[in-house]
């Protein structure tokens, strides 16, 4: 139980080398900074799907994860959790995204609800970066002995008592009727992190300026164009274009065969050759249809083609269609942890984004959370458990050494 509880001290963490000295002596997780006189009417608890960012929200949050072992048996079931510090009286956020493996993060996570809340927690919220069952909000067979999949954990949310959900760029939006009235559920859009992100590249020469926002399927229009309205918040004139297939194809045969645009495809826009062009979507799973759409626009001469995806899962051989595909650059955010990235994936992180979310939720700010916004730096200069504010110093502290 000794080393069990050493390689769990801070946010189940899995490696012993996570581990290091800080400056006071005490035991600290990836270099987190820890203020004891962090806001104790609140803790941060994390599962085994993505440590490392929840680790990020608390060292913004000047604070810690706090301790939990969560423990199987020979036969691969868990068999239990176990919260090591008091939870009693306070706000309780559980950071974990349900990503492969998608049905043991599930697990995990009501277990760690249920434990929070036998535990005597004032509130549990759990934070989801990554929903995978937000996609099956409909059976694609139409028979009702089918169940509805999103539906059904929903309620398995609800059964265990979770009082709020905060969710990423769900794939299907209508995911937050299935949860009961008294659960509120919070979809952000990090669609102000890839832009920001965009805009420093045209400003340092990287991207042609007036790029061309590209929809790869009709049904992704109004995505694209809310991502072309950040791009002008942030100064950045483009044109707006949307790939019309008239093939239309079943999801099954668009994920395991081998996608391709037909013939008489259509490209219902601004003019494509030789600019820049961004494609859009929530997420990247095997990449076939999105990286088609890269080979397609390609053909059509024009300069480079990016790709801005919010959840990176890169399932099967994704990242070997990336290395070997015409794109420039895939970007994405870190909702889903990376086990290895291909050198033209750019992964942006959404830790500050959602540190300031619970920030203001424990502040009682009545804001619209999508009004967020940090002008002042760029997330692509963050550090791992680096604040704002740590940021500004370590900039103009480089500014003076130059």
């Amino acid at each position: 139980l000794g080393d069990v509880y050493k390689r769990q001290i801070f946010g189940n963490a899995e490696r012993e080398d996570d581990m290091q000295e800080s400056k006071d002596g005490k035991e600290d997780f990836k270099g987190a900074v820890v203020n004891p006189h962090y806001d104790s009417n609140f803790v941060i608890l994390s599962g085994n799907s993505n440590p490392a960012l929840a680790s990020e929200i608390a060292g913004n949050l000047r604070t810690v994860v706090s301790r939990s072992i969560t423990s199987s048996t020979d036969d691969e079931h868990f068999g239990g959790v176990q919260i090591l510090d008091p939870v009693g009286d306070k706000h309780v956020y559980i950071i974990q995204s349900l990503s492969p493996p998608v049905n043991d993060n599930l697990c995990e996570l009501l277990l760690l609800i249920s434990a929070a809340k036998r535990a005597g927690s004032n509130k549990v919220t759990a934070v989801i970066p990554y929903c995978a069952y937000s996609r099956d909000i409909l059976p694609e067979e139409k028979n009702n002995l089918v169940p509805f999949v999103s539906s059904s954990v929903a309620t398995l949310l609800n059964g265990v008592g979770v009082d709020n959900v905060i969710g990423i760029d769900l794939h299907h939006p209508e995911t937050q009727g299935f949860f009961v009235s008294k659960v509120p559920v919070t979809n952000l859009d990090p669609m102000f992190i890839q832009t920001s992100y965009i805009k420093e590249k045209i400003n340092q020469g990287d991207m042609l300026p007036n790029p061309v926002v590209i929809a790869p399927e009709p049904h992704l229009s109004a995505r694209a164009i809310r991502f072309q309205e950040s791009l002008k918040m942030n100064g950045i004139t483009s044109g707006l274009t949307t790939i019309c297939d008239k093939e239309i194809r079943p999801r099954s045969i668009r994920t395991t065969g081998d996608f391709h645009y037909s013939d008489d495809t259509l490209l219902l826009g601004d003019d494509l050759q030789g600019k820049d062009c961004i494609i859009v979507d929530d997420m990247m799973d095997t990449g076939k249809r999105t990286l088609a759409a890269v080979s397609f626009l390609k053909e059509k001469k024009v300069q480079r083609v990016y790709v801005v995806v919010t959840h990176g899962l890169f399932s099967g051989d994704c990242q070997k269609r990336i290395d070997i595909s015409p794109v420039t650059e895939v970007i994405t955010t870190n909702t889903i942890a990376a086990k290895r990235r291909s050198p033209k994936i750019q992964q942006l992180t959404v830790g500050p984004f959602l540190a300031e979310v619970i920030k203001r939720i424990q502040e009682n700010k009545n804001s619209p959370l999508k009004e967020i916004r940090f002008t002042a730096v760029s997330y692509t200069h963050l550090r791992a458990h680096e604040t704002r504010e740590d940021l500004v110093c370590r900039l103009l502290l480089e500014k003076k050494k130059s």
